[in-house]
């Protein structure tokens, strides 16, 4: 499952193992690189941007402590191709990412759920990562139709190619909605934790907990063998393929893994990888779970859950449909990035998440930041082949992407 990045082996691959049934636009014709290689952008909302400015200032810092070249911007127009039209001209300058702080635009994007005979609405950031492909609303409903069903009418190559040229992070309470909740607070609390990390005042063990839930546990032996920056006593694998009512992967026993209200600087696993269903709002545990009606028989993991827990984990890797739909109020990943210990939580807006997911982990076990592993996931040779290229549109990624599991 290593990484190819020779456009004739996956040509060859769409056709044999797709044929004609995956729209022209998914076939790769390689990376462009841009001219340099250390270049990030930091837009912040204009709106919060002076009450953050020694965060900001603090986290520019540490950015170029790394080696990167940071540029903050003040950022205050709402349109989301307006930001693209940014990102864009910057690449040709050697952006490699961007940090988006606080609520600004994103894309939106729908698919058909044959299942449930409607579509599904969600954000969908890779409009974002995907500088140079073509989109074009056709319909001009406001949503970018990328399903199979409406055979990926309105994104293709254009020109160039249909994989990503940058990641894109966001850092952004504000789809988080209780009594009491102050984003600011919560953004400080974040950038406060984020530095501590990095100048070594965190405690934080190199262990990986891979908790796959029973939907997914016939295949267990093949993700921990894709599990590769944790292996060996530095990984813990739970998993039950019983199929009954209360076995041990439930909501609870997950939450307990993850957090420890009696002694708050608990902290078991530096990562954490989750495979269970989701609406959304809460991740739902058991057999009996369909197409995202809470009805699990092994618990319901709520939003609430999380706010009022505190989970421990530096790191989340959500495999929850909707989990990161910033289009959803208290979407769960959110809460997974502020309610806890949390820097970076990636999730998905739609169904799906990272499955197929060796390249990312093979990238974080060489060291690299999060940002780019997540950018080397999109490059996996297997997500067209098996069929799993609808699943690239909801990835999204939450928190710093400039981290690494081996940060000091």
């Amino acid at each position: 499952m290593k990484k190819i990045n020779k456009s004739l082996i996956v040509l060859v691959l769409c056709f044999i193992f797709i044929g004609a049934t995956i729209p022209f636009s998914l076939i790769y014709f390689g990376r462009r690189q841009p001219t340099q290689s250390n270049l990030v952008h930091i837009y912040v909302n204009s709106t919060i941007y002076s009450s953050l400015s020694s965060d900001i200032a603090q986290y520019k810092q540490d950015i170029e402590t790394q080696g990167y070249t940071a540029n903050v911007i003040n950022w205050s127009i709402n349109g989301i191709t307006q930001l693209k039209n940014h990102m864009t001209a910057a690449y040709s300058n050697g952006l490699i990412g961007a940090v988006l702080i606080g609520k600004l635009p994103y894309a939106k994007a729908r698919y058909w759920d044959a299942s449930w005979a409607m579509y599904r609405h969600f954000s969908c950031d890779y409009y974002l990562m995907d500088l140079d492909g073509n989109w074009t609303d056709v319909n001009a409903n406001n949503y970018y139709d990328v399903g199979a069903s409406d055979n990926n009418i309105e994104h293709n190559n254009g020109t160039a190619d249909w994989f990503p040229e940058i990641w894109v992070a966001r850092i952004s309470p504000y789809t988080i909605s209780k009594v009491g909740f102050n984003p600011l607070n919560s953004l400080n609390n974040f950038f406060n934790r984020n530095h501590n990390l990095r100048i070594g005042l965190t405690y934080r063990p190199h262990q990986g907990l891979l908790y796959i839930d029973d939907e997914w546990a016939s295949f267990a032996t093949e993700w921990v063998s894709n599990f590769t920056a944790y292996t060996g006593v530095n990984l813990t694998c739970e998993s039950d393929y019983n199929y009954i009512a209360n076995d041990f992967t439930n909501s609870t026993h997950f939450l307990s893994n993850i957090s420890d209200i009696t002694h708050p600087a608990f902290m078991n696993y530096e990562l954490v990888h989750v495979m269970a269903h989701c609406n959304g709002t809460e991740q739902q545990f058991g057999i009996n779970v369909y197409q995202g009606v809470p009805s699990a028989d092994d618990g319901i993991l709520t939003y609430h859950d999380i706010y009022n827990s505190g989970p421990q984990p530096l790191f989340f890797n959500l495999y929850s449909c909707f989990s990161s739909n910033l289009m959803i109020t208290n979407n769960i990943a959110t809460h997974y990035l502020f309610d806890g210990q949390a820097l970076v939580v990636i999730g998905c807006s739609r169904s799906g998440g990272m499955s197929l997911y060796q390249p990312f982990y093979d990238s974080l076990r060489d060291g690299k930041i999060f940002g780019e592993a997540f950018k080397d996931w999109f490059y996996g040779p297997e997500i067209i082949p098996l069929n799993h290229w609808e699943e690239v549109y909801g990835m999204t990624f939450l928190g710093d992407p400039l981290l690494t599991i081996y940060m000091t």
